[in-house]
């Protein structure tokens, strides 16, 4: 167990080296700087031990691990990291980068939450990328919450961990361009890195003490026999009322007590006749009045959600009065799904997909090859991607720097790995899927992994929409504006 512990431990470490340099390559890439990045420390620490290099106001991002690795860790970042990443990343002077990290104040970096926030994204992406191709067992890495402050006042609250709490601490100095160069540090809680041998070890531990009742429950039954031959009549219609758990207690009773006569046994068998007829048949139709569906109306131009007519190739179906939520949730996939998709290469700009989308009117873009695959574009990474200073409201301090950001190639914005569907899954699953992962959109795909069509939000409000108890207005925004 303790090789095994050890053997995540240093895969870990390898690993986060390897993913903090893509998130590098990805940083230098977007926005043209050089970030090297240096491993210097290692080991088990306190809080104690290395709040000392967090001066200042320091920002710190939890990670919500699933699979080889879980639970929660976090990502952290000294001032002059906080300041750099976020300047960087709204492209701001680098004179005024080193005035802000110089001043170091918790107000000047609570304005650049956004900026501080988008650095988590990419960070908490590129790791999760490396670790999904490296690391076996390993599921999904998810952002939470991003703190800014000084997280060693109340280290509790912030890291669930004592001031005296060991933990597995991996430290990096990172350098961007002729900045100060910075700490970054990851913490990763002793049970992270356990392999899941401590949640393993309290469950072999727990089923003992129920194990050990166990046998004296085996007990119990042997005497039970020997009483069973004196009343077999009697047990019958016992069992019979157990179905019906409203008169359970009154009604066995009083039929025990009136078993002893002759003319009662025979009104015993009538229970059943009583029990089949409170069945699960009136909870049925409780749902079906709160989700009924619109009747069809002419040729079925009340389905589209748009002004105009979806076109041929998209999801008009109709649903009758009488399909309840059971009937919605059961349908296949295909009958929803809208099968406009637009695709884009991985080599695109920014700008060019942009003008893809917004011709198709289309909030999301399939990324690929020859018809694999490999990404996804919605309009939220578009809108991460572009300078905040391409909007009119910061037409003032727009520069051709601000301009570069629309050359950025879509392979660093794009979503990877890309959940998807089968074209055989119903809508339950589909709306299972999007409410586990919080995804929006899922490609549907054959049993080749080609894409069918797209299944969004949309497309599911649109179905819900034709109820009488819902109803929408005016047309739904699919792709971003132009800022420009």
């Amino acid at each position: 167990m303790s090789t095994a512990q050890g053997s995540i431990e240093s895969t870990v470490v390898e690993l986060s080296e390897e993913a903090l340099n893509a998130f590098a390559d990805d940083i230098s890439t977007m926005f043209d700087v050089e970030i090297e990045c240096e491993q210097t420390d290692v080991g088990l620490r306190t809080s104690a031990d290395i709040q000392r290099r967090y001066k200042k106001v320091s920002t710190f991002h939890s990670v919500e691990s699933q699979g080889v690795m879980e639970g929660t860790f976090w990502v952290g970042f000294d001032c002059d990291g906080l300041f750099t990443l976020g300047g960087v990343i709204v492209m701001l002077p680098p004179n005024r980068v080193k005035t802000f990290a110089k001043e170091g104040t918790l107000s000047g970096a609570e304005a650049m939450t956004d900026a501080v926030g988008e650095v988590g994204n990419l960070l908490i992406g590129a790791w999760d990328r490396v670790f999904r191709e490296e690391l076996e067992g390993h599921k999904h890495f998810r952002k939470g919450n991003t703190f800014i402050g000084n997280p060693w006042d109340k280290t509790e609250s912030v890291f669930g961990l004592s001031p005296t709490e060991e933990f597995h601490y991996i430290e990096y100095r990172m350098t961007v361009d002729d900045f100060t160069p910075f700490t970054c540090g990851v913490i990763f809680p002793l049970a992270t890195l356990s392999g899941g041998e401590s949640e393993s070890k309290p469950a072999p531990s727990a089923p003992e003490p129920d194990e050990a009742p166990a046998p004296e429950a085996t007990a119990e039954p042997e005497p039970v026999p020997d009483p069973e031959p004196s009343p077999p009549a009697a047990e019958e219609p016992v069992q019979t009322p157990e179905p019906v758990t409203e008169p359970a207690a009154a009604e066995s009773t009083a039929e025990q007590a009136t078993q002893a006569t002759d003319p009662e046994p025979t009104e015993a068998p009538e229970v059943p006749d009583t029990a089949p007829a409170p069945a699960a048949p009136p909870p049925a139709p409780q749902v079906q009045p709160q989700v009924n569906i619109q009747p069809e109306e002419d040729d079925g131009k009340t389905v589209a959600p748009r002004d105009v007519p979806r076109p041929q190739s998209a999801s008009t179906r109709v649903f009758a009065s009488n399909e309840g939520l059971a009937d919605v949730l059961s349908l296949p996939v295909t009958e929803v799904m809208d099968t406009r998709v637009v695709w884009g290469h991985p080599s695109e700009s920014v700008q060019d997909l942009l003008s893809k989308m917004q011709q198709h009117d289309v909030g999301y873009a399939m990324i690929g090859e020859e018809g694999v695959l490999d990404g996804i574009v919605s309009k939220s990474n578009i809108l991460g991607a572009i300078s905040p200073y391409l909007r009119p409201v910061f037409a003032k301090w727009h520069t051709p720097a601000d301009d570069a950001t629309l050359n950025i190639k879509i392979q660093w914005v794009m979503t990877r790995p890309v959940r998807t569907v089968g074209r055989d899954a119903t809508l339950g699953i589909a709306i299972q899927s999007m409410q586990h992962f919080g995804g929006r959109c899922l490609p549907v795909v054959d049993d080749r992994g080609e894409v069918q069509g797209i299944l969004t939000v949309f497309d599911i409000f649109r179905i819900f929409s034709q109820n009488d108890q819902f109803g929408t207005s005016g047309r739904t925004p699919q792709a971003p504006c132009l800022m420009i």
